[in-house]
């Protein structure tokens, strides 16, 4: 079965974009903390109480940039689909569990 993608929600795509854009900036930066207080890769002493401050501002910071590209995209992608058409989509359905002997009620 073949769909096309006529349209995209604007907030749905831009609440999704700016929680994984938020995520992928502070995931990299927790881990770079952590590597980096293992194995001192750099002589680089942050003081804890500026850490906190510092994830939620990369946080913010990209939450906001990443919901704002992506609601330019979403703009962008509607206006287009809805002059030249959507992206298809091709879905296969599965079909569902079997049931076993037991599960099968015959009267």
């Amino acid at each position: 079965m073949k769909y096309t993608v006529k349209r995209i929600g604007l907030l749905s795509a831009v609440k999704i974009a700016a929680i994984a854009s938020a995520a992928l900036a502070v995931v990299p930066i927790v881990l770079f903390l952590l590597l980096n207080a293992l194995f001192k890769f750099w002589d680089v002493i942050i003081p804890p109480e500026l850490i906190g401050q510092a994830l939620a501002g990369a946080a913010f910071w990209a939450a906001l940039w990443g919901g704002v590209s992506a609601g330019l995209a979403v703009i962008v992608y509607n206006v287009s689909a809805a002059c030249f058409g959507g992206i298809q989509v091709e879905l296969q359905a599965q079909p569902g569990p079997r049931k076993s002997k037991e599960q099968i009620d015959i009267e």
